[in-house]
């Protein structure tokens, strides 16, 4: 049988490095505190008070963002402080590290990667509804629309429960690994393989090529607008026919005016030389023939006038 120390050194060799920092020597366990008592927590409470800024603005104007923006920043903050509970701040305080981290070591680990999955499902619904109102305008399945983030947030919940089992505290008060978590097919399939696929690589590959769209999209659209802004100084074809039609009628509106002018200065010369012709036969009434002559000027001295 082995010996209670045995036991205990097997229990802390199976540790996970989160809650390994008993098995460390001291300059190990400096190294930790720096980098994760000092650095991490720094971090994680600077990027917890940010996102809960950003989270307050995204709730007071509702109606400029979207849920999925408020479920990103809400899953960001959640799991920067859960970060913070989980790997900074038991090696901050040893009276944490042994009393409140020890008896909800399990469901502090869960939400963990609870929130750590449903900020990449998140992200990668932001990308594909972005990719859908720019590149493929119009496009947008309405159930896509709606539903795509609750499904993803259902998603990340149910496949990380087997997560709020993996440790458990011995008699000792040392956090090891349950059976689950030594399962080699667990290990491999759940805790590697469908890791590594569903939510670091494909998660990656779609948000690179719904970046990659995004940015030729918006180059398309930046070379549509500088050669739309290119002609646009530029008179088009009707632009100039209808200005060389204006200018074409302006000119023979003119001319028609300058012609009339010209016809009606005639037209008075004509009149008073008519008047002054009458004056002279006002005088010499001598002859029949003067006053047909006479009557023949009055009449066009009449037509005269109503022509002007």
């Amino acid at each position: 049988m082995e010996s209670l120390d045995n036991i205990s050194k097997q229990s802390v060799m199976e540790m996970e490095p989160e809650v390994q920092s008993v098995a460390f020597s001291d300059s190990d366990r400096l190294l930790i505190f720096i980098m994760e008592g000092g650095i991490l927590s720094t971090i994680c409470v600077t990027g917890f008070i940010l996102n809960l800024l950003a989270l307050i603005v995204l709730i007071r104007e509702r109606k400029d963002f979207t849920f999925e923006q408020r479920c990103l920043a809400f899953f960001d903050m959640m799991f920067l402080a859960l970060a913070f509970l989980t790997l900074g701040l038991p090696n901050l305080s040893h009276h944490y590290r042994k009393t409140l981290f020890l008896d909800f070591i399990n469901p502090l680990f869960g939400l963990l990667h609870t929130f750590r999955v449903g900020s990449v499902c998140i992200t990668v619904c932001l990308n594909i509804q972005r990719v859908f109102g720019l590149v493929f305008t119009h496009r947008s399945p309405p159930f896509l629309q709606r539903h795509l983030a609750s499904i993803l947030i259902v998603m990340s919940i149910l496949y990380n429960i087997p997560k709020y089992f993996e440790f458990r505290v011995n008699e000792m008060s040392h956090v090891v690994t349950t059976d689950l978590r030594k399962n080699p097919v667990y290990i491999s399939i759940y805790v590697f393989g469908s890791k590594f696929v569903l939510f670091e690589l494909i998660p990656y590959i779609t948000v690179l090529v719904c970046n990659v769209a995004i940015i030729t999209k918006l180059k398309e659209s930046s070379s549509f607008r500088r050669a739309h802004s290119f002609y646009q100084g530029r008179p088009s074809i009707v632009e100039v026919e209808g200005s060389s039609f204006r200018t074409k009628a302006t000119a023979q509106r003119q001319g028609s005016l300058k012609a009339a002018k010209r016809n009606q200065s005639s037209l008075n010369q004509t009149f008073r030389a008519i008047k002054c012709t009458n004056l002279l036969l006002q005088t010499r009434r001598q002859s029949s023939c003067l006053v047909h002559l006479e009557l023949i000027i009055e009449w066009m001295c009449y037509s005269l006038k109503h022509l002007i």
